[in-house]
C-alpha cells in the first residue's frame, strides 16, 4: 500500500516521501497517528504543490542567510569589563550581550539561540558561534578588555 509520509517516521522514511508499505502497518499504525496519508492522486498532486512552495520558502531562506552571512562575517566585538586580582571577570558576557552588540554594530536581530558560547569569564581574544542554520555557522571575534586599560 502506498502512502505518503506527513512526518519523519524513524527507520521508514522522511516527511514527504512516498513509501510502499504493508497495510496492516498503515492502517493500524500510520493513518490513526496522522503520520500518513494514502498516496492518491490528489495526494501526490498536493504532495507536489507543497514540495514547490518549500523549494521557494527555503531559496528566500537561503538568500536571507547569506545577506545576514555578509553582515556578520569578519565582525569584531569589543567589551571592556572590570576585572578581579585573580584575572577574571566582574560578571560575564554572554549570549544576550553578543546579540546586543551585533544589533547596534550590524543592525541585525538575532535570536539569543543563534549564539553558541559559554559565558565569557576572562579578558582576551575568544571566538564565539554565530548558527544561522544547520550548515551555516559563523565565527565572530569578541575580545574583551579590562577597565582602565
Amino acid at each position: 500500500m502506498q502512502v505518503i509520509l506527513l512526518q519523519d517516521v524513524p527507520k521508514i522514511g522522511k516527511k514527504n516521501q512516498v513509501k510502499d508499505l504493508s497495510s496492516g502497518y498503515v492502517k493500524n499504525f500510520l493513518l490513526p497517528r496522522g503520520l500518513a496519508v494514502l498516496a492518491t492522486k490528489q495526494a501526490t498532486h498536493d504532495l507536489d504543490i507543497r514540495q514547490r512552495k518549500e523549494e521557494l520558502k527555503r531559496a528566500k531562506l537561503v538568500e536571507n542567510l547569506e545577506d545576514i552571512k555578509k553582515k556578520i562575517t569578519g565582525l569584531s566585538l569589543e567589551f571592556t569589563q572590570k576585572v578581579s586580582e585573580k584575572g577574571h571577570l566582574f560578571g560575564s558576557i554572554g549570549a544576550k550581550d553578543i546579540i546586543t552588540a551585533i544589533q547596534k554594530k550590524a543592525g541585525l536581530k538575532l535570536d539569543k539561540k543563534a549564539v553558541e558560547m559559554e559565558p565569557l569569564k576572562t579578558p582576551g581574544e575568544h571566538e564565539v558561534k554565530i548558527v544561522l542554520a544547520e550548515d551555516v555557522v559563523i565565527p565572530v571575534k569578541v575580545v574583551v578588555k579590562e577597565e582602565g586599560s
